[in-house]
């Protein structure tokens, strides 16, 4: 009787053992090699995998959508087989300023430490070392990736392209990547590439060999001029802010959307206007009527460029809850498209989810709304991810809500829970170089700023794919043009 007791305490406290241990594993578990251990991490944003080894590195290839993160240098002691050839990799690797040093890759149709870089694929702030040699099996070579669709920033790769006598004319060479798809910027090649007399038609680059088309979700897909877009002071001056001088200016920077402050103004109209309403505070239907591409007759001197003018969307930011249906009014009164207006800002959501069937239907016809978190709810239930936060999200039941938030609070793990649940990201406003470097290549919806800076890097990266790399201009063009000294 004692040892069947005895029996029983044993399975009650193995199967206690293992309810507790299952409790604190992590979610996932990749295991690097055959006989390795766990790699530390769950793949997740908050939790990335820690590479730590040379058989982690390789286990990129067994999950291929994981979050990742280097927590020292390595060095490679054998001839490396490019990550990721027959799928690309769709992950996030952060490099976190770590090097990978003696890469020698010789092998594959795209070669470089990836063979395919995914359009969701994201690889920061890491440094290469070594050699990448061509034959005529190879059509894509890079430092980094043979092939790249997604997003490179921060990449240092003083890697050596040694390139044979036999290479064929239709390689793409590039010192990061070999044919680019996506974005790379902020980005450095200080290697070599040496090119043999029969190879001069290849497609060259210091950065990448053959760019092309831009793949849309590598940007924010709309750009939001500030109120104060482009003002002579700075990001700080606020003299500019919403004024109709200041809003044709903005137009010929070409953003895709205008933003003005919204309140109600002494005659009932409704101004813009940050501040406290004064009476020469210009009318919201003066601003649909200038991005209808007319001048009010004061203004008739001022030169606008109608065609962009009237390819602007506008954002207005309502600076007092309740002006929602008077907005909609005025838009309907003007005869502005709802295709080109975005309802953003100071909503509470006890208003809006009152007037949500008259917001729901200027949806229908084009109208984008957009809502702060703590409107919503709370900051603290966003960054905490809460059930309570997307349950009040989705009660207006617009087909698409947009949360237009402070950069700051939208992590990296907060911006796949939003947009894993359906929801679009805002962020504001990228007013300092290291906001606009590590916010504008991010996955958002919008991308707000006071700055040309930041709408130059993302119309160049939409144009060309690369901005900001750095490299040896003498001998090297940024993009396939051949420009390097013969063996």
């Amino acid at each position: 009787m004692k040892n069947k007791k005895r029996r029983l305490l044993t399975f009650r406290g193995l199967l206690l053992s293992c309810i507790l241990s299952s409790l604190f594993l992590p979610t996932h578990s990749l295991v690097a090699g055959n006989a390795g251990s766990p790699i530390k991490g769950d793949g997740t944003p908050t939790s990335p995998y820690l590479i730590e080894t040379v058989e982690e590195l390789r286990a990129i290839e067994l999950d291929r959508f994981a979050f990742y993160k280097l927590t020292r240098d390595l060095k490679l002691t054998k001839p490396w087989a490019p990550l990721c050839a027959n799928e690309p990799f769709e992950g996030v690797l952060e490099g976190n300023d770590f090097t990978i040093s003696g890469l020698k890759v010789t092998e594959g149709k795209e070669r470089g430490l990836f063979a395919q870089i995914g359009k969701n694929g994201r690889v920061s702030k890491l440094s290469l070392q070594g050699v990448v040699r061509s034959d005529p099996d190879a059509q894509a070579i890079g430092g980094l990736a043979g092939v790249s669709l997604g997003v490179i920033s921060e990449v240092v790769c003083n890697v050596e392209m040694s390139l044979g006598s036999d290479v064929p004319s239709t390689t793409a060479i590039g010192g990061l990547v070999g044919k680019n798809g996506g974005i790379v910027a902020f980005s450095a090649f200080e290697g070599s590439i040496k090119v043999p007399h029969n190879a001069q038609n290849a497609a060259i680059g210091a950065i990448v060999g053959e760019a092309n088309k831009v793949v849309a979700n590598a940007l924010p897909t709309l750009f939001t001029a500030h109120a104060g877009f482009a003002a002579k002071g700075g990001a700080k001056d606020s003299s500019e802010d919403n004024t109709l001088k200041n809003i044709i200016k903005t137009v010929s920077y070409r953003p895709d959307v205008v933003e003005v402050d919204v309140q109600a103004g002494p005659n009932g109209d409704l101004v813009i206007t940050h501040n406290a309403p004064k009476a020469d505070s210009p009318t919201l239907k003066s601003v649909f009527q200038v991005l209808l591409g007319q001048l009010p007759d004061e203004m008739k001197s001022v030169d606008l460029n109608v065609e962009y003018a009237k390819a602007t969307r506008i954002q207005l930011d309502f600076k007092k809850d309740g002006l929602v249906k008077k907005a909609l009014d005025e838009i309907a009164e003007s005869r502005f498209p709802l295709n080109r207006v975005i309802m953003a800002g100071d909503n509470k959501y006890e208003t809006i989810l009152s007037q949500a069937d008259a917001i729901k239907a200027a949806t229908k016809e084009g109208l984008e709304f957009w809502m702060n978190p703590d409107r919503i709810d709370s900051y603290d239930s966003l960054t905490a991810k809460s059930d309570k936060f997307l349950e009040k999200a989705r009660s207006f039941g617009f087909p698409t809500l947009t949360v237009n938030s402070y950069y700051g609070a939208i992590s990296q793990d907060v911006e796949t829970w939003l947009t894993d649940n359906g929801l679009q990201i805002s962020v504001w406003t990228l007013n300092d170089d290291a906001s606009i470097r590590g916010n504008i290549l991010r996955n958002v919806h919008n991308a707000t700023s006071r700055l040309p800076k930041a709408l130059e890097i993302r119309n160049e990266c939409r144009e060309k794919g690369v901005y900001g790399n750095k490299f040896d201009g003498t001998n090297l063009v940024e993009i396939g043009t051949f420009k390097v000294q013969d063996n």
